[in-house]
This record gives structure tokens, C-alpha cells and sequence, in this order.
């Protein structure tokens, strides 16, 4: 296998190492744009990112 122009053999513990290691990052970006875009559209678990209110009350002055 060519990645980038560096071969990882297939045949070597440390090229399935290193495979196995990419896949897994690829499968956790790949969850994260998931979650992501279910949180936009709102059917998420939005509640749990929710941000705080932009509106303050203003001190009463006396």
C-alpha cells in the first residue's frame, strides 16, 4: 500500500499497526462531521451545547 509516496507493507506488524491506526482516526473525523451536523440541524443532542443568552439585564440603579 502507497500513501503520500511512503509504502506501509502489509505484510509486517508494523504496517498493519499503522493501518489499522489510520482507519480508526478516518472512522472518529468521519463520527465528528456526523455529530456535528446533526447538532446544526437540530436533531442532535443540541441541549447539551446550548450557549449562553447574548441579552443581560442592566443593574438597577437607586
Amino acid at each position: 500500500m502507497v500513501l503520500n509516496g511512503m509504502a506501509l507493507e502489509l505484510d509486517t506488524l508494523h504496517g498493519r499497526m499503522m493501518v489499522n491506526m489510520l482507519a480508526g482516526i478516518a472512522q472518529f473525523e468521519r463520527g465528528l462531521i456526523s455529530e456535528w451536523g446533526e447538532i446544526r440541524s437540530g436533531r442532535g443532542q443540541g441541549a447539551r451545547y446550548e450557549t449562553r443568552s447574548t441579552t443581560r439585564s442592566m443593574p438597577e440603579s437607586g
